[in-house]
């Protein structure tokens, strides 16, 4: 396959991906994207001036380079085969809501 029909392969590529590499090796790109991806949250939050700690990239550069990290979690765990536990996620979004509405009614 040539490169410019490979780049629109997602899953012949992650398979290639998974062919050619071990868990370990997907693990440890994972946890490093991850830290990655948590550096860039917190640089956008610099660079939209929600926080005293001045950056000088810009609210947008901020934003694709947190698109770009999130983009790289999200391979990762494909690679790995984790798919989102819509049960888990509803329990976690109706916990996060129960303590905001808390704060909201006892701050």
């Amino acid at each position: 396959m040539d490169n410019g029909a490979r780049q629109y392969d997602v899953k012949g590529n992650i398979n290639y991906i998974v062919n050619h590499t071990n868990m370990l090796d997907v693990l440890v790109a994972l946890a490093e994207e991850a830290a990655e991806l948590s550096q860039a949250a917190l640089k956008l939050a610099r660079a939209e001036k929600l926080v005293k700690h001045p950056t000088p990239v810009s609210g947008m550069e901020a934003l694709d380079n947190l698109t770009e990290e999130y983009t790289d979690v999200v391979l990762c765990a494909k690679t790995l085969n984790l798919h989102v536990n819509g049960s888990l996620l509803c329990k976690k979004a109706e916990r996060w809501a129960q303590r905001l509405e808390e704060v909201e009614n006892n701050g």
